[in-house]
């Protein structure tokens, strides 16, 4: 992982290439789509918007994760799928949901809000650990600007 990090931009090709590769292990897939997020280069934001979708949980929940990194305003309807997705895994949907908020706050909240108040039962349970972790996070930096 270092050495990808230190590589820089020289990785992103591969490491698109493993995130992808469905013969490649969970795990490698994994890790390969969230040192993507890690790298924030926006070349690797095709194949992790791509992983969205995929059929294996741990790499769908890193190219998830890495979207909120990347901060890519393409992602953005593909994170959304995931959030309302009711028969996606309720950890998947809150990384969804924390990183549509990273993508694009101010279009995400009202849409989170909304869902909170009346999606069915996961959506919602997601959608309200999102808006408290943004909240959350909001006061830490508040308290630490203040200091």
């Amino acid at each position: 992982e270092r050495v990808c990090i230190a590589a820089g931009s020289l990785c992103v090709e591969p490491l698109c290439h493993v995130a992808h590769d469905a013969t490649q292990a969970d795990e490698a897939r994994w890790r390969a789509a969230t040192i993507l997020g890690d790298l924030g280069d926006n070349r690797a934001a095709p194949t992790l918007i791509a992983l969205c979708a995929d059929e294996s949980h741990d790499p769908r929940q890193g190219a998830i994760w890495a979207l909120g990194w990347l901060r890519h305003a393409g992602a953005f309807e593909s994170l959304l799928r995931v959030v309302n997705d009711v028969h996606e895994d309720e950890q998947v949907r809150f990384v969804a949901a924390c990183s549509l908020l990273s993508v694009d706050t101010a279009h995400a909240y009202p849409l989170l809000l909304e869902l909170s108040q009346t999606a069915p039962d996961g959506v919602r349970r997601a959608a309200r650990a999102a808006l408290a972790n943004l909240a959350e996070r909001q006061r830490s930096q508040e308290a630490f600007d203040h200091e």
